[in-house]
């Protein structure tokens, strides 16, 4: 017998338990696994796509670990700074209060009194408080990303 405490599907939120592939053959996993992109040709991310029955676009990032320092977060856990480039349309529905700074989720209304993503996230962001000044204070300004033309 494994040592290995075994996960317990019916206590796991519904979308993750939608996906726990635990006990289930390889074969199907990967029979209905969508048809992955080239990791080497990141040009998919410049594709329009939209949250499903909205206008609002889907929130597009890269992600850089920040090495000037770590965050400590009031529940006592501590995370490692990280410094996130947005896409140009995912900082703009920020800015519009489409999307929530902190979370990524996107937002049932325009900049709600707190975040609306679901609870089990646990942001209690309040948008239409603070998401303007936050931009204004934490965004840093365009940045080129991908390959640059050759200088002649």
């Amino acid at each position: 017998m494994s040592s290995r405490k075994r996960v317990k599907a019916d206590q796991l939120a519904p979308l993750i338990a939608e996906g726990f592939t635990e006990d289930v053959p390889l074969e199907r996993v990967e029979s209905e696994l969508p048809a992955s992109k080239p990791e080497s040709d990141p040009g998919y991310l410049n594709e329009a796509e939209t949250v499903p029955g909205t206008r609002i676009p889907l929130p597009k990032f890269f992600v850089e670990h920040d090495t000037s320092g770590i965050w400590q977060v009031h529940s006592g856990r501590v995370h490692r700074g990280a410094r996130i480039i947005l896409l140009p349309e995912t900082l703009e529905a920020m800015k519009a209060g489409l999307i929530c700074l902190r979370c990524m989720e996107p937002q049932d209304e325009p900049f709600p009194f707190r975040c609306t993503s679901p609870p089990e996230m646990g942001c209690e962001y309040r948008i239409s408080d603070r998401q303007l000044r936050d931009i204004a204070i934490e965004y840093e300004g365009g940045q080129t990303l991908g390959p640059t033309p050759l200088e002649r």
